[in-house]
């Protein structure tokens, strides 16, 4: 069947489409998938398709207790400001062709995958509510966020590939690049039931871009820590800022000809494995109110300064 899937809010006091127990399916199979109501389940899984672009307006919530699950699937994704998908403890997953817009990721006790293309935050201009709230994000996408709007997190561990758009986050509490799980969702099926075929991200450790955008990762709150390698590709500069907590590099970080900058309001430390280099024109700075090195730690770049 071909033809566009769309739901839209009611007059009845249960507005949207709801179910007490069950699993829920929407999909478009040719055509767009159109949401402008509530769509809800208390313990069961959701998940929402579409072979073109999914649209959910500020009052598309989609919701589910429980461990169950979130799954969107579609050429394109588009959330308004204002719109929340939720769980309990359970997953996230945004799986897209094209580019995603942001506006509420609510998975505060699971995790949230995002593979895409560009990913923005649906409200322009400066900084606005979170994002994105899980224990673990990981990304697949060619970039997140903007110099001028980035993604607003609220994560424990951050892993994944960024493509030539960069990446640009900030963080309210800690943060630790490292590694992530597996992120799988439960993919509803025609019958109502669930199965994760298809619909799983697997394990990932640390941060990898390609391209020459810029990384810029920036802690309000807290200490941000790398605890598994941050590579970048290309010539981009690199920054990470911990605004009032402590910066750890327990692991390697390395660009491919930008600035490296690593910002803490407390102390910047560095074991042995967390050595920093950069080639081409690229230069390091390290600024901190105490700054410890390891014994064996390599601050390097090919011909330009490294200061501390």
């Amino acid at each position: 069947m071909t033809g566009d899937l769309v739901v839209r809010p009611g007059t009845a006091s249960a507005n949207g489409l709801r179910t007490d127990m069950g699993n829920i399916l929407l999909h478009a199979m040719a055509g767009r998938l159109n949401l402008s109501a509530t769509v809800a389940s208390s313990a069961g899984s959701i998940s929402l398709l579409a072979s073109s672009s999914a649209t959910f307006s500020a009052t598309a919530d989609i919701s589910t207790r429980g461990a169950a699950s979130i799954d969107v699937s579609a050429a394109s994704v588009s959330m308004a400001q204002g719109t929340v998908f939720q769980t309990i403890s359970g997953n996230i997953r945004l799986n897209s062709s094209g580019a995603i817009a942001l506006g509420d990721l609510d998975a505060a006790g699971g995790a949230v995958s995002l593979r895409g293309t560009t990913v923005t935050d649906a409200v322009s201009g400066a900084a606005d509510s979170i994002n994105i709230a899980a224990k673990q994000l990981r990304l697949d996408v060619t970039s997140f966020g903007s110099a001028t709007n980035a993604i607003e997190t609220s994560i424990d561990v951050l892993a994944g590939t960024i493509g030539a758009g960069g990446l640009y986050l900030v963080e309210s509490s800690g943060l630790t690049i490292g590694r992530v799980s597996a992120v799988g969702v439960n993919r509803v099926s025609a019958q109502a039931t669930t199965s994760s075929l298809n619909s799983t991200d697997p394990a990932f450790s640390g941060l990898t871009l390609a391209g020459n955008g810029h990384l810029s990762v920036v802690v309000n709150n807290g200490n941000l820590t790398v605890a598994n390698p941050l590579v970048h590709n290309g010539s981009g500069h690199v920054l990470l800022s911990a605004r009032k907590g402590n910066l750890s590099v327990n692991a390697g970080i390395s660009a491919g000809g930008g600035q490296v900058s690593l910002l803490a309001a407390r102390t910047v430390s560095m074991t042995a494995s967390g050595d920093v280099t950069t080639v081409g024109s690229g230069a390091i700075a390290v600024v901190g109110h105490t700054i410890i090195m390891a014994e064996g730690t390599v601050l390097q770049t090919a011909n330009r300064d490294v200061r501390l």
